[in-house]
C-alpha cells in the first residue's frame, strides 16, 4: 500500500530554493517497475524529491506543471528534459522549449537539437519594429571563431545588448570576446523572444554576411568589470 506523502523542508542541495515545498518520496509497489523516466533519473542520481514531483505531474497529466518543474531546476535539466520531452503533448512543447532555452537549456545539446525544429511547432512572431524587413541585421557576442558563429543559436537585434554581453560573457567565460554582425532572412528565424530583455533571435546556420565589428581581450574584459 502506498504511504501518504508529506511536505518536507528543503534539503541542503543547490537545486532547491528556500521555502519550496517538497514531497517526501512515497513508497511504491515492489511488483510495479519504475517508469522509463524514473529509471533514467535514477541512473543519473536525480534527487528523489525532485523525481517525486515530476512523476506526480506526469501521472496526473499535469503537463504545464511538469514543464514548470523541469525549468525550475536547471541544474538537472540535462537529465529531466531528455526523460520527459517525448511524452509532453505537442501543444505544450513550443513554450516549454523557449522556457528551457531561457533557463540554461541553450547550453544543452538535447535542447538545442529540438530548438532547431521549433518552426514545425509554431512560426515565430517578430516584433513590430521588424515589420517590412525581409532581411534582418543581427548581432552576437561570443568567444567562438567567426566561422562557427552562424551555428550559435542566440543572436539579438540590439547592438547595445550584444556589446553588453561582450563584457558580461567574457568575464564569466574568462576569455577573449568577439562582437559579430550579420544578416538573416525573415523566414529563417526560428524564434524571437524578449523574455530576458535581450531582443533575442534564435536561429541555426542561417545568419549570413558575418563580420567582426568588435573585439575585447581578456585583459580588457576584466578591466571593465
Amino acid at each position: 500500500m502506498n504511504q501518504p506523502m508529506h511536505v518536507l523542508s528543503a534539503p541542503d542541495h543547490p537545486i532547491f530554493s528556500p521555502g519550496f515545498p517538497l514531497l517526501a518520496t512515497a513508497s511504491t509497489d515492489d511488483n510495479q517497475p519504475p517508469s522509463y523516466q524514473v529509471g533514467l533519473m535514477q541512473q543519473y542520481n536525480v534527487p528523489p524529491v525532485l523525481m517525486e514531483m515530476l512523476e506526480t505531474h506526469r501521472t496526473a497529466a499535469d503537463w504545464k506543471g511538469l514543464c514548470d518543474c523541469i525549468t525550475s531546476y536547471p541544474e538537472w535539466m540535462h537529465v529531466t528534459f531528455v526523460a520527459y520531452y517525448d511524452i509532453i503533448p505537442t501543444e505544450y512543447r513550443y513554450d516549454f522549449l523557449i522556457e528551457c532555452h531561457v533557463y540554461g537549456g541553450d547550453k544543452l545539446s538535447a535542447v538545442r537539437k529540438e530548438m532547431r525544429k521549433i518552426r514545425m511547432l509554431r512560426p515565430p512572431v517578430l516584433p513590430p519594429e521588424l515589420d517590412g524587413q525581409d532581411v534582418i541585421t543581427v548581432y552576437r557576442a561570443g568567444d567562438e571563431p567567426i566561422e562557427k558563429a552562424a551555428y550559435r543559436l542566440s543572436w539579438t537585434i540590439s547592438k547595445e545588448k550584444a556589446q553588453w554581453f561582450m563584457t558580461y560573457s567574457g568575464y564569466h567565460k574568462y576569455s577573449d570576446m568577439h562582437l559579430y554582425e550579420g544578416t538573416i532572412e525573415r523566414n529563417k528565424v526560428l524564434v524571437y523572444t524578449d523574455q530576458r530583455d535581450e531582443k533575442e533571435i534564435i536561429q541555426y546556420g542561417s545568419v549570413k554576411n558575418i563580420k567582426e565589428i568588435g573585439h575585447m581581450t581578456l585583459k580588457e574584459v576584466l578591466s571593465h568589470v
